[in-house]
Parts: C-alpha cells; sequence; structure tokens
C-alpha cells in the first residue's frame, strides 16, 4: 500500500483485527478504579445543542488516479482550518494529493439529530459506489451508537451503550435499532441505539476521527496535529519504527495473532 494516512491508521489496523480474529473474541468490560463510568449515550445527546437535521455540503474536489478520500469536516471549525483543508491550496489536502490519493472535502454540522449517523453512513455509502476507499472525521461530527447485554467470564449478563465508528466502515452490513433499555435489560422497542448488526459485517471503508474538543481547545490542537503530520511525511519528524502494544488480561491469549499485525505497520 501506498505511503498514506499516519495520522489516523489505528482505527484501521483495530478494523482489521476484529475482521480477522471473528466472534471468539471476548467482550471486554471497563472496570475503573474508583467505581466511575464513561458517560451513556443520553448524557452524550444532552451536551449537543444543535437539534437541526443533518447535511453535508462539499467544499471541492480534487481528482488524481488513487482512490477518493472523503475528508469530512466539522462546519464551524473549518474556516479555522483552511490553511491545512482549502482544496486547492490546504497543506494536508496536498500531501494526500501528492501520495497519489483523489481528495473530496466535504463539511457537516454536529447535531444531535437522532438520524445525523444514517445521513453520514448514506453519504459515504454512496462515496464509496462512486470509487471513496476511506473517510477521515476531524472535528466533532455525528456519532453512532450501540447497546448490547455483554457477559463477561460467565457473569451475569449486564447492559452497556457505546459508540461505534464501525457503523461508518461497514458499507452492506444491516444496522437495526430493536430494542431499548429498561431497568438494565434490552426489551423490544426503539431509543435510536443500534443494537442489532447482521448480514456482512467486515469494513469495506476506512475511517479515522480526529476529534479534540474534549481536551480543550479543537482548531489548535488538531492544527497542531496536522503539522506534526505534515513534518512526519517529508522526513522532518523522525520516529522510531516501535509501537507499544498492550493487551489487557481478558485478551491475553490473542496477543500473538494481534501482535503479529501490527508488525504489519512497525517494523
Amino acid at each position: 500500500m501506498k505511503k498514506t494516512l499516519i495520522a489516523f491508521i489505528l482505527v484501521v489496523i483495530f478494523a482489521s483485527m476484529v475482521s480477522g480474529s471473528g466472534s471468539h473474541i471476548p467482550v471486554t468490560r471497563l472496570v475503573s478504579h474508583d467505581g466511575t463510568l464513561p458517560i451513556n449515550y443520553n448524557e452524550w445527546r444532552n451536551t449537543i445543542p444543535n437539534t437541526n437535521p443533518a447535511s453535508i455540503g462539499n467544499v471541492g474536489i480534487v481528482e488524481k488516479d488513487g482512490g477518493m478520500v472523503n475528508v469530512i469536516v466539522n462546519a464551524t471549525l473549518y474556516p479555522k482550518l483552511t490553511y491545512f483543508l482549502d482544496p486547492s491550496t490546504g497543506q494536508f489536502v496536498s500531501d494526500l494529493v501528492n501520495d497519489g490519493w483523489s481528495v473530496s472535502v466535504d463539511t457537516m454540522a454536529m447535531t444531535a439529530d437522532p438520524f445525523a449517523p444514517e445521513t453520514l453512513r448514506n453519504f459515504l455509502i454512496n462515496e464509496y459506489n462512486l470509487g471513496s476507499v476511506g473517510a477521515l472525521l476531524i472535528g466533532d461530527l455525528p456519532v453512532a451508537w450501540f447497546q448490547m447485554m455483554e457477559v463477561f467470564w460467565g457473569s451475569n449478563p449486564s447492559y452497556t451503550d457505546f459508540p461505534i465508528d464501525l457503523f461508518y466502515m461497514d458499507m452492506d452490513g444491516v444496522w437495526q435499532d430493536n430494542y431499548k433499555e429498561q431497568g438494565g435489560n434490552l426489551v423490544a422497542g426503539s431509543d435510536s441505539i443500534y443494537d442489532t448488526h447482521t448480514g456482512n459485517m467486515a469494513p469495506e471503508i476506512f475511517v479515522g476521527r480526529l476529534t479534540a474538543s474534549p481536551a480543550g481547545n479543537d482548531s489548535a490542537l488538531i492544527h497542531d496535529n496536522l503539522d506534526r503530520n505534515h513534518y512526519f511525511r517529508i522526513g522532518s519528524m523522525q520516529l522510531s519504527k516501535e509501537a507499544l502494544f498492550y493487551n489487557d488480561d481478558d485478551w491475553a491469549y490473542w496477543t500473538p495473532e494481534w501482535s503479529g499485525q501490527l508488525r504489519t505497520v512497525y517494523d
């Protein structure tokens, strides 16, 4: 494969691990030292004031011989990152084009519209049918969530929900919302959280997400990230060809397989 999208490659590695290892991988769970848990779907939606219907607008396209990469940027953030993302002059766009990719720059507003993930996925499906090989989601953009009853080492099933970007990578699988949470269990109903994934579940495209707002000034942090990405590409940032692979105890049996896959990226 060509020299590709260094800053966004980890999610691709994870997707290949999951699709390659199969359903025999046990479900992991978060056990925090003080009992705190991540926010759930409803708490997350309440942090997003905008509830307008989702829409996606194209800024510009640069055609090359390689597959199309869709760079989808938060619409409010985009004007602050034109140095990197302008289709004609942007440094990051030029980096991708110089590597042989075609690039489409698109903008989308963040919204709590429950149909926003469907809008984004349908857009990606259409782009995939036109030759897109992947997408980079920059800034706050719609997030699909999944819920399930997990079983951990023979304990009683427990309810969990979590964000899932595989929703945007899987172009031909079937995602449904057939259940809702009630008293820590799933019962028939609908609550805007996916809970059923069937059909061909393997990813067809790569998707990377670069979101910095929870850590602070997202425009400044993403600016610095894209700057480092450029310096790495032109050889001005020398890094050792090493990676740290951390595997928690309940997945330890898969260490040889997964570390072998990591060696396809790092020597």
